[in-house]
């Protein structure tokens, strides 16, 4: 963003500095959203590296997560051997994630069957992605900004632009004010998902700061 031109009298003035502040200013579009794609599949994976470290039981978790692992599996084994179809399920169902009193161990958990289609982190795909892990009606659980904004409704519009600029409609601009709010819209719901991820490990297992793991 310091790239971009401050003086607004100068991109009046300076045809060349204003395409080239609106250039800069499209891919800071692009880069915010790809970053925000990045951030919701890394939620994903730490939720499942964290059960791994906790060694969580295998009956504790959600039921939609173990479903995922579970069809994934079954998928793969038939990728082998699609002519054993019921011995493939059989395998799979003598599979630790098939276990309740089993637990969960480095390398068990695959982040495939949840982030593996998620390429568009609109609202309603984020949604589906934390469904995948257990975590229903994610945007009811997402306050305003701080300045009274529709965080998700932020988020759609901010997928909008990028979808436009990808596609070169060269008339869907953005200014360093717009990329300056949407930063910091994304900033605080960056923050609200974080706190309310881990509030939902907290519920399956008896772990106060969930991310302390990690460290």
């Amino acid at each position: 963003m310091n790239l971009c031109e401050t003086d607004e009298t100068v991109l009046l003035t300076d045809p060349i500095k204003r395409q080239r502040d609106t250039t800069l200013c499209r891919a800071a579009i692009v880069l915010l959203c790809s970053h925000m794609e990045h951030f919701f599949e890394e939620t994903i994976k730490n939720v499942l590296e964290f059960h791994e470290l906790n060694g969580t039981t295998i009956g504790a978790l959600p039921m939609r997560l173990r479903v995922e692992q579970y069809a994934f599996l079954v998928k793969g084994i038939e990728a082998f051997h699609p002519e054993k179809r019921m011995e493939n399920i059989m395998a799979a169902w003598q599979s630790k994630i098939s276990r309740d009193d089993d637990v969960c161990s480095k390398g068990l958990l695959i982040a495939t069957p949840h982030v593996g289609n998620f390429s568009n982190p609109g609202s309603e795909d984020v949604s589906k992605l934390y469904e995948s892990i257990g975590v229903g009606n994610v945007w009811s659980l997402v306050n305003k900004g701080p300045h009274d904004q529709d965080l998700k409704a932020r988020l759609d519009g901010l997928v909008a632009r990028r979808n436009q600029i990808a596609h070169g409609e060269f008339n869907s601009i953005a200014t360093r004010t717009d990329i300056e709010e949407y930063q910091g819209d994304m900033r605080d719901l960056s923050h609200q998902i974080d706190e309310l991820i881990a509030n939902h490990l907290k519920k399956i297992v008896s772990v106060n700061v969930p991310w302390d793991l990690f460290q």
